[in-house]
């Protein structure tokens, strides 16, 4: 039997919901992680990963698993010059991994060696930049999209919340390092 949520419950969530919407309306490629992150730290709500989860997935807000892989070679990748760029660590480079791409024909191309992270900082910033601005909308012109491409950096510099800082915006945690350098050198 499953269980019935009351009305007041639901009520207390059409507010939190209809935040969750809007937020997904301008950032439709972020996850339940990030939606919370951003009502926890940007606008300063108490609520936790698994409530958003659970009124993302109700309202179908969930962000979908990459099928264009798939949708471009239906009857598998061999044949298709297909190239995988890996770094030099251990599973891209065993034996057993480059044989199953040597059966499939996919030609493993590497990044340089002795590179502890490759481009994946730049990849990753490249793909945020599509997701949030680039594929939301038809461009009509190169100073258009450069233009929004300079409002975004900036909004993303003051507004875009990141784990790995503490769940602090760029500047916020630039200010706080500043801070922090500041207050070493204080005069006793």
């Amino acid at each position: 039997m499953r269980h019935r949520t009351s009305v007041q419950v639901v009520q207390r969530n059409h507010g939190l919901l209809q935040r969750i919407q809007a937020l997904k309306a301008e950032r439709p490629f972020w996850g339940y992680r990030r939606i919370w992150a951003y009502l926890k730290f940007v606008d300063r709500l108490a609520v936790n990963k698994k409530r958003v989860l659970r009124l993302m997935r109700q309202a179908d807000l969930l962000v979908k698993p990459n099928r264009r892989l798939r949708q471009q070679f239906p009857e598998g990748a061999r044949g298709h010059d297909v190239h995988l760029m890996s770094d030099n660590g251990c599973q891209p480079t065993s034996v057993v991994f480059m044989a199953a791409c040597n059966r499939l024909d996919v030609y493993q191309t590497f990044t340089s060696y002795n590179n502890r992270r490759g481009n994946a900082d730049t990849e990753r910033m490249v793909r945020t930049i599509k997701e949030e601005l680039i594929w939301l909308r038809e461009w009509t012109s190169p100073f258009e999209l450069a233009e929004a491409l300079e409002a975004w950096i900036k909004r993303y510099n003051a507004e875009y919340v990141h784990s790995a800082l503490g769940y602090k915006s760029p500047i916020q945690c630039e200010l706080a390092f500043k801070n922090s350098r500041q207050t070493q050198f204080l005069p006793a």
